[in-house]
């Protein structure tokens, strides 16, 4: 009785310590993503799909309502893109406002210096990488 009431206590706290919030998901492309509902949900804008995306990558944390996204694109889709962008805005920036900016983004994005707003939703930055036209994502809520 003793030990079991021990092991049930250990996956209780297991299963407590896990980020249950937390849902990492990735897609070879565009048709994979669309026909598994990806784009219904809304964390990447509809301004900023394309029908070239591969190698998508989304991690929602829904207890702060927030995510990280990235995708490649083809050239053309690439810098289509980019002339849609908003307002260059820079950390220092970010951080003067309390924004802390996720730790996957900043180690995936390190050598890129510019974040991009998507118009009409500042709430959503990008970073993007003009040697290989992947596109870092961040939707803040």
């Amino acid at each position: 009785m003793h030990k079991s009431i021990i092991i049930s206590s250990i996956v209780l706290l297991l299963l407590v310590s896990c980020n249950l919030d937390q849902v990492t998901s990735r897609y070879e492309s565009f048709e994979e993503a669309k026909s598994k509902g990806l784009f219904d949900k809304g964390w990447i804008p509809e301004k900023i799909l394309f029908e070239s995306m591969s190698d998508i990558f989304l991690q929602t944390n829904l207890d702060r309502n927030t995510c990280i996204f990235s995708f490649k694109l083809n050239s053309e889709d690439y810098f289509s893109l980019k002339e849609t962008l908003g307002l260059v805005i820079y950390r220092e920036d970010l951080a003067k406002l309390g924004v802390d900016l996720p730790n996957w983004w900043l180690e995936n994005t390190s050598l890129i210096e510019d974040i991009y707003t998507v118009p009409p939703n500042d709430l959503v930055f990008l970073k993007v990488d003009d040697n290989n036209y992947n596109v870092y994502g961040w939707f803040l809520d």
